[in-house]
């Protein structure tokens, strides 16, 4: 059985204009054929770029490198972030992750992003298959955005 779970991360990125501008994603990772890496699919959230669209992209859990390597891509922007393990500082470097956000090769936007410990029941809950409001977020989001796309 190949795993999979959603995960929601939340925060802000100062853009070009030196503004911050909330970001937000909801996806859920489901194991691909390599050890480590996974699929990512969900909703993206990231004004004044997009209010709310879907998003595909790659995790890669890399243990032996103490690397969590996200990236995300909606619409024609990439998000790339990381998170760097460490068991002085599990809360911190398990929850937080340096964030940019770039249209090609260009970053346009860069800030922080973090995982709500308040979801840690629904993000364990996901690994286990149960049927989470997580889940019924996340396929909620995908509904709206497919009527969305099929109204134009």
């Amino acid at each position: 059985m190949k795993l999979a779970f959603i995960e929601a991360m939340r925060g802000w990125v100062a853009g070009d204009d030196g503004k911050e501008h909330p970001i937000a994603f909801e996806v859920r990772a489901r194991q691909a054929d390599r050890p480590g890496h996974f699929a990512l699919e969900g909703v993206m959230y990231a004004p004044p770029w997009v209010t709310e669209t879907e998003a595909r992209g790659t995790l890669i859990i890399a243990p032996l490198l103490r690397s969590l390597t996200y990236r995300v891509e909606f619409g024609d922007l990439t998000l790339r972030a990381q998170k760097h393990p460490s068991i002085f500082a599990l809360k911190k470097t398990m929850t937080e992750m340096d964030t940019t956000i770039s249209r090609g090769d260009q970053i346009i936007a860069r800030g922080m992003m973090r995982f709500d410990l308040g979801e840690t029941i629904p993000f364990v809950a996901s690994w286990l298959q149960i049927r989470t409001d997580a889940a019924r977020r996340l396929q909620a989001g995908a509904t709206l955005l497919e009527r969305k796309r099929i109204a134009g």
